[in-house]
């Protein structure tokens, strides 16, 4: 019983940082978070992204079976968020269109 509201307590809580992380980036590309859960487009603007936003991308990625585009340009993403961001994308079928140019 302990192990179970373990469990669910570290399940809420990364819950808790999935949606936090999400308004950030939804405040970075200008839309509502509701809108970025189903936007069939994600392109970010100019700068790197911050660790958050990254993960505030990579949750779109798991969640938005409608996104087809996404645009990371120039966003200084390192080898392990780059690792990172090709494990969730094994799981996005919908996706036909990754831009990840100006990267290093």
């Amino acid at each position: 019983e302990a192990k179970r509201k373990a469990g669910t307590k570290r399940k809420a809580g990364a819950e808790a940082e999935d949606a936090r992380c999400l308004s950030m980036l939804a405040a970075r590309v200008g839309i509502s978070v509701v809108e970025l859960t189903h936007c069939r487009q994600l392109r970010t603007t100019a700068g790197a992204l911050s660790a958050d936003e990254l993960r505030g991308v990579l949750h779109v990625i798991k969640v938005n079976v409608s996104l087809t585009t996404l645009d990371l340009i120039n966003k200084e993403l390192t080898d392990v968020a780059a690792l990172v961001l090709a494990d969730v994308l094994k799981v996005n079928a919908s996706l036909t269109t990754l831009d990840l140019s100006g990267n290093q």
